[in-house]
C-alpha cells in the first residue's frame, strides 16, 4: 500500500516510486505503557532502490554485554539532548506513560507525518515536535522544533551503513549502488560523521548535527537521487 497507518502500535509508512525505484518510509511512535521498548519515538527508516539509507541498528543477543545500549536513543535517528561530559545519559521515559502516534497521511505521490516524542521527555524538553514532509518521492524534509530544559545543545543523529562525504558546499551525501540521498544539514548547525564501527547488528556510520541553542527550529532537506553523482 502506499500509505500505511497502525494506530494501536504508532507507526506510519509510505511507500512510493522514483523512476521505477522504491522509496520507503516509516517514522516510529509507539503505545503507552509498552515495556519491551526502544526509546525511539520520533525516529525513522529510509530506504531507496533496495538499500538502506536511515538504518534502525537492530538488535543484539540478549547475552551480548551492549545489548541493552541498543534501546538507546542515541542509537536511532533521534534528535537527543546534549550533557555536559561526566552527565547522566539523557533518556525519554521507557515505557512510555503515553502514547506517541504520528498524525499521518499519504497517498501515491506525497506523505506527511507530526508527531510529538518531547512529552517523553520532560526532564530535557519542555517542547520537541517532529514533521516529515514529503510532496514528492524525491523530496523529503524533517522539521525539529524544540525547547530544551537543561543540557548544552542538541544533536540529529542519522545512522546509515552506506559510504557518507561531505561536499565543499556543506551538503552530505549518502552513496548508495542505484541512488544517492543529498542532506542538507540545519542552519546554524555543526557537523560531525562518525566512521563505520559495528552498532547493533550492523555497521553504521553516524551524521550528526549538532545545534547548542536552547531552543530553534531545525529543517533537514533530504534530496534522493537515482545513479551516480
Amino acid at each position: 500500500e502506499p500509505f500505511t497507518l497502525l494506530p494501536a502500535s504508532g507507526f506510519a509508512a509510505s511507500t512510493r516510486k522514483l523512476y521505477g525505484e522504491w522509496v520507503k518510509l516509516v517514522v516510529c511512535g509507539g503505545p503507552a505503557r509498552a515495556g519491551h521498548n526502544h526509546e525511539d519515538r520520533g525516529s525513522f527508516v529510509l530506504e531507496f532502490a533496495g538499500e538502506t539509507f536511515a538504518a534502525d541498528p537492530g538488535g543484539l543477543n540478549y547475552a551480548d554485554a551492549a545489548a541493552n545500549t541498543m534501546k538507546h536513543a542515541q542509537n536511532h535517528n533521534m534528535l537527543v539532548p546534549v550533557v555536559q561530559p561526566g552527565g547522566a545519559r539523557p533518556a525519554p521515559a521507557n515505557p512510555a506513560p503515553v502514547a506517541v502516534v504520528p498524525d499521518a497521511r499519504g497517498d501515491t505521490v506525497s506523505f506527511g507525518a507530526r508527531l510529538d516524542p518531547g512529552t517523553l521527555w520532560p526532564d530535557h524538553y519542555r517542547v520537541w515536535t517532529r514533521r516529515f514532509d514529503s510532496p514528492s518521492p524525491d523530496e523529503i524534509t524533517v522539521t525539529d522544533e524544540f525547547e530544551r530544559v537543561n543540557g548544552s545543545g542538541v544533536e540529529f543523529r542519522w545512522h546509515t551503513p552506506l559510504p557518507v562525504t561531505r561536499r565543499d558546499d556543506g551538503r552530505i551525501v549518502l552513496q548508495g549502488t542505484r541512488g544517492q540521498a543529498v542532506l542538507t544539514p540545519p542552519e546554524g548547525t555543526s557537523v560531525d560523521i562518525v566512521p563505520p564501527r559495528d552498532l547493533g547488528c550492523r555497521r553504521l556510520s553516524t551524521i550528526i548535527f549538532h545545534h547548542p541553542a536552547a531552543h530553534a527550529v531545525l529543517v533537514t532537506e533530504i534530496r534522493l537521487e537515482t545513479g551516480r553523482p
